[in-house]
């Protein structure tokens, strides 16, 4: 869970009304109301908390691709989010060792060009032609 690293205080903080901008469609008399309503929407979704934590590990972390690091935590939680030091993340990495693995049917740890041409051939079609492989 995403809230596992949270401290006490970032899943209590308060919400700060002056912090939320209102809808560029709503009237300045109703700016209040939008307030109102934007705030019960972070709370009801725990969104500061969230934010706090993702905020909390990159500090932690400092990871290399920072944008990456936030759409993988946000996408698996933080446990699989840590990059390395190309900053691919671990979920990233067993994606792209399970796709090599279904292009090496020799499974010599290698991809020749024959192994790449019958898998892009099985399931690229015609979006690589023989020149670009």
């Amino acid at each position: 869970s995403w809230r596992r690293g949270a401290t006490r205080a970032a899943r209590t903080m308060p919400v700060q009304h002056d912090t939320i901008a209102p809808h560029k469609s709503h009237h300045v008399a109703a700016s209040a109301e939008v307030k109102e309503s934007d705030a019960e929407y972070l709370a009801k979704h725990d969104i500061r908390a969230l934010m706090a934590d993702m905020l909390q590990e990159i500090v932690v972390e400092k990871p290399v691709l920072p944008v990456q690091f936030m759409i993988d935590y946000l996408a698996v939680g933080s446990s699989l989010c840590q990059q390395d030091k190309y900053g691919l993340s671990m979920m990233r990495r067993a994606r792209l060792m399970k796709i090599f693995k279904a292009w090496d049917k020799k499974q010599d740890g290698t991809v020749d060009l024959k192994e790449l041409r019958a898998f892009t051939g099985k399931h690229g079609g015609n979006a690589v032609s023989r020149d670009e492989l």
